[in-house]
């Protein structure tokens, strides 16, 4: 059998390059799992990529089971959910370790999210919609899929603008004074992940998900739309 580092070890080569970007969450609680299922896949020849692709299956799986409506496979379906956030650490931890770091691996997990992020709350539509038999709630959840998908291309767009030419740094004096606001800090908790995942893992655990998904359907949109208005404050430049 190889021969791994310990855990201790370990968290130096796979976590501590990284851990400092990590919010709350990531750092206090899924980094302290994620390490020990890194031990365990090293022992094997399963890749980063690799360790992507079971990410995806087992968020799809997540999805799934919130999609059946029923208070059991919604307690199933967050459980996934929470282990699919673990292997998100895991595929980069196993690159690290292995350097196998790749632009084809950063393009893969982004996918990843983009893929399992508007899943989620399509498969919870579904879920209400079984239960009550009211299609506003498919239409709704739309809404929260569109706000889910167009936040991420701001995010895209934003960060592409600002390379353009020599206007790289165009909005940084903005975005950190607003990083340091706390509308930033809970803008950031509720409407992103991992901050949306606990959401809802409570939500399920209190059988209370029709109401967070209303908020989320009423509000996701407003919050957008400011986002947009704020991105569009960029100060002109020529190119």
């Amino acid at each position: 059998m190889k021969q791994i580092e310990s855990i201790k070890e370990l968290r130096k080569i796979c976590q501590k390059p990284v851990i400092k970007s990590n919010t709350f969450y990531p750092r206090m609680v899924s980094r302290k799992v994620s390490i020990y299922i890194t031990k365990l896949f090293l022992y094997t020849n399963i890749s980063a990529n690799n360790v992507t692709l079971l990410m995806i299956l087992i968020g799809i799986i997540a999805s799934i089971f919130l999609g059946v409506g029923e208070y059991f496979y919604s307690l199933l379906g967050v459980f996934f959910l929470q282990f699919w956030f673990v292997l998100d650490h895991v595929d980069g931890e196993i690159a690290r370790y292995r350097k196998q770091s790749s632009v084809k691996g950063v393009f893969m997990d982004l996918l990843n999210h983009h893929i399992i992020h508007p899943l989620v709350f399509i498969f919870v539509g579904v879920g209400l919609y079984k239960n009550l038999g009211d299609f506003r709630l498919l239409l709704i959840g739309t809404f929260i899929v569109f706000s889910l998908l167009l936040q991420d291309l701001i995010n895209l767009d934003r960060k592409e603008a600002s390379q353009v030419k020599k206007i790289k740094r165009l909005n940084t004096t903005n975005e950190n004074d607003i990083k340091k606001g706390l509308f930033k800090k809970i803008i950031q908790v509720i409407y992103k992940f991992p901050g949306i995942m606990n959401i809802i893992t409570f939500a399920a655990i209190f059988n209370q998900i029709y109401f967070v998904f209303l908020f989320y359907g009423i509000t996701f949109p407003i919050i957008i739309f400011l986002k947009i208005i704020y991105n569009l404050r960029i100060p002109e430049g020529k190119l």
